[in-house]
């Protein structure tokens, strides 16, 4: 028997309904279906947006120690010519092995920036991979880049 969607546990998102129907035909199939739910994003659909994927710091507070890096939409070059500075993205990291854990994101374009986040985090990625990858100049995921350089230490733009 197989269920994809809203009848099994999770969250009730179209998407996360989506990537099960392809595991599952994928199954059918013969082949190795995979959804992983622990990177499922979330987004509301408010002014500004609001997006997640993974953790929150409170949860992953409760799994061990965390280093937690966070950085305003107020100091983003794409968000000030835009006038939309509301938000800040925040990246939760495990403290010992700098995994992200988690990504939380209010702003304008929360729903699209996510995206990143939740494939750094399919790839399992640190913090360190994602401060360390070139962001195109000026946009608004540069805001995710600080943040993980925040989690270092080291943001450059606050």
């Amino acid at each position: 028997m197989w269920a994809v969607g809203d009848v099994i546990p999770g969250p009730m998102l179209a998407h996360k309904a989506e990537d099960e129907g392809i595991a599952v035909a994928e199954n059918i199939a013969g082949l190795t279906g995979i959804v992983n739910h622990d990177v499922i994003p979330g987004v509301v659909y408010t002014h500004p947006e609001i997006a997640g994927v993974g953790l929150t710091e409170e949860q992953a507070k409760e799994k061990g120690p965390v280093k937690v890096g966070k950085f305003p939409m107020l100091a983003n070059s794409r968000a000030k010519a835009i006038h939309e500075t509301d938000g800040f993205v925040k990246v939760i990291a495990d403290a010992a092995t700098d995994k992200v854990l988690g990504v939380w994101i209010v702003a304008g374009p929360a729903g699209t920036m996510i995206a990143q986040a939740a494939q750094a985090m399919e790839f399992g990625a640190s913090s360190e991979d994602i401060a360390y990858t070139c962001h195109a100049h000026p946009t608004h995921n540069e805001a995710l880049k600080e943040a993980a350089m925040a989690v270092l230490g080291k943001p450059i733009h606050i």
